[in-house]
């Protein structure tokens, strides 16, 4: 993640300004977008979250039982917004109601108490089989350069790189997403 130390405006005010420009809905995605709930903090509040931008690189990854993928099974607390720069990837972005089936099914498959928030599965073909077997199954599609992809709050998702990758993602709460947000931050204490 870049910038890992800083706010991303504070790093690269040139480069914020551009990509604040970019972005879709801006009523909702701009930090301080009308609609956007996050710009609702107080300015000198201190414990203000980093909801970004993040520009994440990574390689390629594989797509088969024995490769992990470049972003592992997670969900976040608030909504997002990931544009692709450079290169290629297959998302798997499940229904937030999905989560507790997921869990009930990956826990089988792993040590961890919640093999969602754990950061450490991916889903490879065989458990996404498996998921499927039980009526879960995710919304799969290739996001290339230039696409945007919206990551409602608490939903389960993950990404492999088809090519090396450039991105950059931000985070924001949509008053849709509200009830989402509260649940999941309940969920990550």
């Amino acid at each position: 993640d870049y910038p890992g130390d800083k706010l991303f405006k504070d790093k690269s005010p040139m480069l914020a300004l551009d990509f604040k420009s970019a972005l879709p809905v801006p009523m909702y995605t701009n930090d301080d977008g009308s609609l956007n709930l996050a710009s609702m903090y107080p300015l000198d509040y201190e414990c203000k979250p980093d909801l970004g931008p993040k520009v994440y690189a990574a390689m390629a990854s594989k797509q088969d039982d024995d490769h992990h993928g470049s972003t592992r099974l997670h969900m976040d607390m608030a909504d997002a917004v990931n544009i692709m720069a450079h290169g290629r990837a297959l998302w798997h972005i499940f229904r937030s109601d999905d989560a507790d089936a997921i869990r009930e099914v990956l826990k089988r498959q792993s040590d961890s108490a919640d093999p969602i928030n754990s950061h450490k599965m991916y889903l490879t073909p065989g458990l996404l089989k498996v998921l499927e077997g039980k009526g879960i199954k995710p919304y799969i599609f290739e996001q290339t350069q230039g696409d945007c992809v919206f990551i409602p709050a608490g939903c389960a998702h993950q990404v492999s790189n088809i090519s090396s990758c450039v991105k950059i993602a931000t985070d924001f709460v949509s008053p849709q997403s509200l009830k989402r947000c509260a649940r999941v931050a309940t969920e990550f204490r």
